[in-house]
């Protein structure tokens, strides 16, 4: 019987022309609305995965008067603390003469400490590391192009090849003069010697590609030569606090805070709130609408539809149909409709998916967050839409059914 209702409904939609309208309608707003719910997945679900991963949502600055080494030791006491350094050996901007798959070279050195460098996957652990060696991106990608979020998968430079390689780091010496009763700075290019000893995971920190560890003291060497210390009579120096989850970082703060030390409540990675609470309310905001117009034009069509097709129920009431047939048969026509649209809109949305994942997506892949577009979240949600669209109909339906056959034969 179901099978009779299904291949009645589809020769219904291949005569009525207005059926393919309505299709190309419902297509295009589950289209939009299971690429709302894919954004909205995909945007928080990034922003939590950069939260546990990045570590400098869990890195702040604080502002000391106290010697350096003073304050270090004494911070490196608190509890939850894993890491503490001073703010300007971050990290260390550097050209270098890698000429590996035709990429120009450009690296990004960290300072790098057993506290916050990922274990190595091959090779040298952090704490085995020399001066002059460095720990590096598995997937090793030395070129400027990485901070516009362009890598060429060919050219990523494969283990064997990075592993051991042996290169010159070029940086600047600040050199400063007194000339005239005028101070007078020059710079003279310096080189130092590095070797890859050890590859890591990029993936486990949301770190960049071409982001490679080294020892603290060869941080202070190239940082200090291109921008010496400043003399003791300034009064502050700035230290980053590495907390070991996110968790603890405003606990932390309020304990140095209470240590008497000045803190920047802000961590090192940030998220704007505002926008994340604005974009939220925009796509929240859009997919209630978008649910809210499926419905509202499939109960126009249906109040149409069986308006026009009110003699043609009560034929079928008179013919012996009891109220549960025809509702089954008018249900059975919509439901095709709506299915065929969903089904439409999936293909669309796989194939636009497919798309940004290998061009504009990729890039997140490489800083370890995969998106996903959420096909069992998807069924979830078309399923809801047509349970939602099956008791609207059911009610429609019997509100007509209600009168009486030949009351129902009379309208036009």
């Amino acid at each position: 019987m179901i099978k009779e209702y299904v291949d009645d409904s589809l020769k219904y939609i291949k005569r009525n022309k207005k059926s393919f309208l309505l299709i190309l309608i419902f297509s295009f707003l589950f289209l939009l609305l299971f690429l709302d719910i894919i954004f909205i997945k995909n945007f928080h679900g990034y922003f939590d995965y950069a939260i546990n991963k990045n570590i400098g949502f869990r890195t702040f600055t604080v502002y000391i008067e106290k010697t350096p080494i003073e304050s270090i030791n004494e911070i490196k006491e608190i509890k939850n603390v894993t890491e503490v350094y001073g703010a300007n050996y971050k990290s260390f901007s550097a050209k270098t003469d890698l000429n590996i798959n035709n990429l120009d070279g450009s690296i990004d050195l960290l300072y790098g400490t057993q506290n916050i460098t990922p274990k190595s996957l091959v090779g040298k652990s952090i704490e085995e590391v020399k001066s002059g060696e460095m720990i590096c991106p598995i997937d090793f990608y030395p070129d400027s192009s990485i901070g516009s979020l362009k890598i060429d998968e060919n050219r990523i430079v494969k283990p064997e090849q990075s592993l051991n390689q042996e290169f010159k780091v070029f940086y600047l010496q600040s050199i400063r003069k007194i000339v005239d009763n005028k101070v007078v700075e020059e710079e003279k290019e310096l080189i130092k010697k590095f070797k890859i000893v050890g590859l890591y995971d990029s993936t486990l920190v949301m770190n960049f590609n071409n982001q490679c560890y080294i020892t603290p003291n060869d941080m202070i060497e190239l940082q200090d030569s291109l921008n010496p210390p400043m003399d003791d009579t300034h009064p502050f120096s700035f230290l980053h606090v590495v907390v070991d989850k996110e968790e603890n970082v405003e606990k932390t703060m309020r304990i140095l805070q209470e240590l008497g030390y000045m803190v920047d409540t802000e961590t090192n990675a940030t998220i704007d709130k505002e926008v994340v609470t604005t974009l939220t309310i925009l796509s929240n905001t859009f997919f209630v609408l978008i649910i809210g117009a499926i419905l509202l034009i499939l109960r126009n069509y249906l109040n149409k539809k069986i308006k026009s097709e009110a003699k043609y129920m009560g034929i079928l009431r008179a013919c012996g149909y009891n109220k549960k047939q025809v509702i089954l048969r008018e249900l059975m026509g919509n439901l095709t409709l709506l299915l065929i649209s969903i089904i439409i809109s999936l293909f669309f949305v796989s194939i636009i998916f497919l798309i940004l994942e290998k061009s504009l997506l990729i890039f997140l892949t490489y800083i370890g967050f995969k998106v996903t577009n959420h096909k069992g979240l998807l069924f979830i949600l078309a399923l809801i839409v047509i349970l939602i669209s099956i008791i609207m109909q059911i009610f429609i339906i019997r509100k007509s059914l209600e009168k009486t056959i030949s009351n129902i034969l009379k309208e036009e």
